[in-house]
């Protein structure tokens, strides 16, 4: 690994290219709605789950790596270049004109700011490409993330068991629930990948629907700490704020979200900068989980910050 990357964050998961649509109205099965502009002048940019939370963590001075895969076509050329400007390091980065970039169509409703997406991730996405290669770094980290989402199970599981045989921090957004993971058209692994991952995260940040999926809406950050853990628990609900609970705690914490500035346009990669915001204030604090509830506060504020200012 690169030196300026030692002692720094490596994320295993997602790269995408999102193709950006301007819309009169999102999406509805059986209705139509219109485009503002042509389709052909669709925005586009580089996001996925883990590419979007290591952008925020070097963008707040985190020395970042990604690990993932990606075709040889221009969609790769963008991704690399962009990784390039934001000064994470894409040296463990497999290229291979045996797969296709992943890319999505994401509608963005003119009068509200929840969009649709449609992506298209390759089945065969992150299975062992290359692991002995960067998996051997691992040790050499400060602290490593990995995603639920689009990698298979099998490699973001090896990937933190090495990381814990390292005695290296593990940290996982849980973005997408278990039901699809593991049986749904999105699989990409079997229960016992999923749950291994879950007991191997230091810290899991989870969105509110995979989190109620797994464990249900009652007690719902009690149960999944319980379940997996983890020394730090954070499932993110949007608008409607978060909930922290932390190894030693009684009783879980819930924050407000911080409101975006203007009028939402687009909450798409916010729950992503939510992530980053953690992690980069958890590299602050030389990987310690806070405890108290003041420390808390501010790990929880700084995290809602960033993901108001993606809105």
């Amino acid at each position: 690994m690169k030196k300026r990357l030692l002692n720094g964050l490596m994320g295993l998961g997602s790269c995408i290219v999102d193709h950006n649509f301007p819309v009169s109205a999102g999406p509805r099965y059986g209705q139509k709605t219109f485009f503002l502009s042509s389709p052909s002048k669709a925005e586009k940019t580089v996001g996925g789950v883990t590419l979007n939370h290591l952008s925020w963590a070097s963008a707040l001075g985190v020395p970042a790596g990604l690990v993932g895969t990606v075709g040889k076509d221009s969609s790769a050329d963008m991704i690399v270049d962009e990784l390039r400007k934001r000064d994470i390091d894409c040296s463990y980065l497999y290229q291979s004109l045996n797969h296709h970039t992943s890319e999505s169509y994401v509608f963005v409703p003119q009068t509200a700011g929840e969009r649709t997406v449609v992506m298209f991730a390759e089945p065969k996405r992150g299975r062992l490409i290359g692991l002995p290669h960067w998996l051997s770094s691992v040790q050499n980290c400060a602290m490593v993330s990995s995603e639920i989402h689009q990698f298979s199970l099998e490699t973001v599981l090896k990937f933190f068991s090495k990381a814990r045989r390292s005695n290296v921090p593990t940290a996982l957004d849980f973005d997408m629930p278990a039901s699809e993971v593991v049986g749904g058209r999105n699989k990409l692994g079997n229960e016992n990948e999923l749950i291994g991952i879950l007991e191997k995260a230091d810290v899991i940040k989870a969105s509110r629907t995979a989190a109620w999926d797994l464990v249900g809406q009652a007690d719902t950050c009690v149960k999944l700490r319980s379940l997996t853990g983890a020394k730090l628990v954070v499932i993110t609900d949007g608008p409607a704020g978060s909930q922290l609970f932390a190894e030693g705690m009684k009783r879980p914490m819930t924050f407000p979200a911080i409101p975006p500035t203007g009028r939402i346009l687009n909450t798409l990669g916010a729950g992503d900068a939510f992530f980053g915001g953690l992690l980069a204030s958890l590299y602050a604090n030389y990987n310690d989980i806070p405890t108290e509830e003041p420390e808390l506060r501010l790990l929880a504020e700084h995290a809602s910050a960033f993901g108001a200012i993606c809105c």
